[in-house]
């Protein structure tokens, strides 16, 4: 059995500008997201989120491709505050680990080294995501693709973001349904899609209509057939999100097209995709 870990780590961007008030709700709504996360990813969890300080989170999967799908999860859910996150992949002190501490604060070994020095330096270069193990190799490939995901979600408007950041929501990079309590998972998201959306108004009387729609098995299924009909193409973004977008904000179905076509949003998708199976096959062991 393989003793390497992911280590991952993640800390609020611009934390120090905030005032009081605006960091306890930002907080808050950390605190809020974690306890959604710790559930939905409970199989992947080897230990769950916790406060590491006032604006850090640390946590620990038993795979890299986990672990980076959550990190896109909790960007999303955080949207429009920022995190950073270092990802660090190898072994720890298997004798912490078996001592089997609740706390992550206590544990040691190169996958918490290698997640410290990804953070620092996303920091030091001003990066949002980098991922560090002992295969420099493949951490360049993942942390230049992931490079050129960060350059082409900063030139997004704040419609376009606010748009992005509804499709990935309703449609994330891993979706966990096994075993899941639907009808919550629908309810957490769309509380917090309430939450993010920032230039358009939300039709919140459409919000039960768009549940059913989006969380049953009627739609999984749905994208699942539209997802293997574009494989060809590489992975995107289900059509169909055009028209829910369009409903959720009362806007054109022509207008959700557009603004999905100038922000390059299946083309984000299908990079984040990559790094997502290439660190299926390439970090294990």
């Amino acid at each position: 059995m393989s003793n390497n870990y992911a280590a991952i780590i993640l800390d609020i961007q611009h934390s120090r500008t905030y005032d009081d008030e605006q960091r306890f709700y930002i907080q808050d709504k950390l605190f809020s997201i974690i306890q959604f996360i710790n559930e939905y990813y409970s199989k992947e969890l080897v230990k769950s989120f916790e406060f590491s300080s006032g604006d850090s989170i640390q946590a620990l999967f038993k795979d890299v491709s986990d672990a980076f799908s959550c990190y896109c999860f909790i960007r999303n859910l955080f949207y429009p505050y920022q995190v950073r996150c270092g990802i660090g992949y190898g072994m720890l002190n298997q004798r912490i680990l078996e001592k089997d501490y609740r706390s992550t604060n206590m544990f040691d070994g190169e996958a918490y080294h290698y997640a410290i020095s990804a953070l620092n330096d996303c920091k030091f270069e001003k990066y949002g995501f980098l991922l560090y193990s002992c295969n420099e190799v493949n951490d360049n490939l993942v942390n230049q693709v992931m490079s050129t995901v960060e350059l082409l979600n900063f030139d997004h408007t704040n419609r376009q973001a606010d748009v992005f950041d509804l499709f990935n929501l309703l449609y994330p990079l891993e979706i966990k349904y096994e075993g899941q309590n639907i009808n919550k998972i629908a309810n957490f998201i769309i509380d917090k899609l309430k939450q993010n959306v920032l230039t358009y108004d939300f039709d919140e009387n459409t919000s039960n209509d768009i549940k059913d729609m989006l969380f049953d098995e009627v739609r999984y299924n749905y994208f699942r057939r539209e997802e293997k009909f574009h494989k060809l193409f590489g992975p995107r973004f289900a059509t169909k999100l055009n028209s829910v977008c369009s409903m959720l904000l009362k806007v054109s179905r022509h207008n959700i097209e557009k603004i999905r076509a100038l922000g390059k949003f299946d083309e984000i998708r299908k990079l984040e995709c990559l790094v997502f199976e290439y660190m299926k096959k390439e970090y294990r062991g």
